[in-house]
């Protein structure tokens, strides 16, 4: 009787362990391609938040801002950069805007951005109430967007895999080559090394950065004569002018199909149409100045059931369905 206990007592203990290393979960709708975090504020209200992995901080729309802070920045108005151009804000401090202290830790501070004008506004019935990245303090986290049961979960550290769970991995690389000093950014970002084989006669090989807030499965940005090099392949592509970011800048993008697209060698990819946006030189500073870097958006994630960023480990987990 005793040993009978004894095993249901470490059982449970065992259990509760596992259950602790869960610190935060917040539920989400993937719309438009995007990944909406529905957060409640001090408030009490429910707020939607688009999940970037791409960007750090902590953007929230002019048009509620008034309502959860007057803390301003005493420099008045600054500028929030993005790959096509700036956007003008005004920077806050985060009076506790969010009902989950671990939130209100992560993102003390934020920008003020008119999300919601003429140019951002969206066709959907949900509105978009500001953006919430992946900055440092983030990073001591493992953080995992569970497309299965909408919701992002944040745990100390990688759960346990379960037995006969198809999973996929990589290591998270510097997506900047290291480039850890200057005007260098984004050395902190989900960075993989990706091979990109357009045609028999061109491949690409570069890195690329977990981007949830890409629309798209690909995208390569590059400061090559794009026209030229996808010319190179003997196949059709089409060419359209957009914008691809909150900055004001309108860029041409290329959408072609490539034979394949290769991360890692072991991580399954179902569809190999590539947005190419092209930019000037020396626009991507922040990814060491490569001439060529990609983005992997929220629909390649969606492929799969959940998706895990273990930062501690520098790994990422892929869990099939």
């Amino acid at each position: 009787m005793k040993i009978t206990f004894l095993i249901l007592v470490t059982m449970l203990a065992s259990s509760l362990r596992g259950l602790s290393q869960k610190i935060s979960s917040y539920p989400f709708s993937y719309i438009d391609n995007k990944i909406i975090l529905h957060i409640q504020t001090g408030n009490n209200e429910t707020l939607n938040f688009i999940f970037d992995t791409g960007g750090d901080g902590f953007l929230l729309d002019s048009t509620i801002a008034l309502k959860y802070t007057s803390f301003y920045d005493s420099q008045g108005q600054s500028a929030v950069p993005f790959i096509n151009g700036h956007l003008k804000s005004r920077h806050f401090k985060n009076n506790q805007i969010f009902k989950d202290n671990l939130l209100n830790k992560i993102f003390v501070d934020g920008d003020i951005i008119p999300m919601s004008s003429d140019a951002k506004k969206l066709e959907s019935a949900t509105p978009r109430h500001g953006v919430i990245g992946l900055n440092a303090f983030f990073k001591k986290y493992c953080i995992s967007i569970d497309f299965e049961h909408e919701r992002l979960d944040v745990f100390l550290k990688q759960p346990t895999i379960k037995h006969g769970e198809k999973v996929y991995h990589t290591d998270i690389i510097s997506a900047d080559e290291g480039h850890r000093a200057g005007l260098s950014q984004f050395y902190h970002k989900i960075g993989v090394k990706v091979e990109y084989r357009l045609s028999d006669k061109v491949t690409i090989k570069t890195n690329a950065i977990f981007d949830t807030g890409a629309n798209r499965d690909f995208f390569i940005s590059s400061s090559l004569n794009v026209d030229s090099l996808l010319k190179q392949t003997n196949k059709a592509y089409t060419v359209f002018e957009k914008k691809v970011s909150w900055g004001n800048e309108i860029h041409k993008l290329y959408e072609f199909d490539a034979d394949s697209v290769i991360i890692n060698e072991n991580i399954p990819v179902k569809y190999y149409c590539i947005y190419f946006d092209q930019v000037e030189k020396g626009a991507m500073p922040e990814f060491g100045d490569l001439q060529t870097a990609g983005s992997i958006g929220a629909p390649f994630l969606k492929h799969f059931k959940k998706v895990t960023f273990d930062f501690p480990q520098n790994k990422c987990y892929f869990f099939a369905y």
